[in-house]
């Protein structure tokens, strides 16, 4: 297969998770995957702990949130204490959808100006695999880290007692960990962007055949 052929397909693969990112972007309920998003640790990254967990069944509240302040920030390998720290995954869910909002505060000696929002945004697509483990991409960013992590960030939210978790019941845990880092995930462009790789496509094949 020639380079030219594998750019193309690259190309439109990419067109299509970036309109199917949108497309969930557009609904306030996100479906809830049991398929890893296969999320792994980047750079910059913020480190939160000693989170707690919570789940009204009756009210579907979903709610991850800091016992108190530890956190950690690290970018392009130096890393900084975020002083008076506050995670927080807020939200509702019922088992198969969600909406859900991010919000971590803090204090960064490096950008200065005190307690600050450092990094929000909106659930752009949750993982519960039940293996203890939740994975969560969230788009829409803004905070004082907002231009650092780009257009999305993931989060990995670990805790053992979620392999007990199911959403068919009250729940709650207070031995949550996260890592919350910039996820390289195309910028929804629209139909635009996949019409437009279809139709170079196309006229690849034409110039060939």
């Amino acid at each position: 297969m020639s380079m030219t052929i594998r750019l193309m397909r690259r190309t439109i693969l990419s067109a299509t998770v970036a309109v199917s990112l949108l497309a969930s972007a557009a609904s306030n309920a996100i479906p809830i995957s049991a398929d890893s998003l296969g999320l792994t640790q980047g750079d910059p990254d913020i480190q939160s702990n000693f989170l707690d967990f919570s789940y009204d069944v009756g009210t579907g509240a979903f709610d991850i949130q800091s016992a108190f302040g530890g956190a950690q920030y690290t970018f392009a390998g130096a890393s900084e204490n975020i002083l008076n720290s506050g995670f927080s995954i807020t939200g509702n869910a019922d088992g198969s959808d969600a909406n859900l909002h991010l919000e971590i505060t803090g204090e960064v000696s490096s950008i200065g100006g005190g307690q600050q929002i450092l990094l929000s945004g909106d659930l752009a697509s949750f993982s519960s695999t039940g293996n203890g483990v939740f994975e969560f991409l969230f788009g829409g960013l803004s905070g004082a880290f907002a231009s650092i992590f780009g257009d999305y960030a993931g989060v990995i939210f670990t805790d053992g007692e979620l392999q007990n978790f199911n959403f068919s019941s009250d729940f709650s845990s207070s031995m949550g960990d996260s890592d919350t880092f910039s996820v390289p995930v195309p910028e929804p462009a629209g139909f635009g962007l996949l019409v437009l790789a279809m139709t170079s496509f196309g006229m690849y094949r034409r110039r060939t055949a």
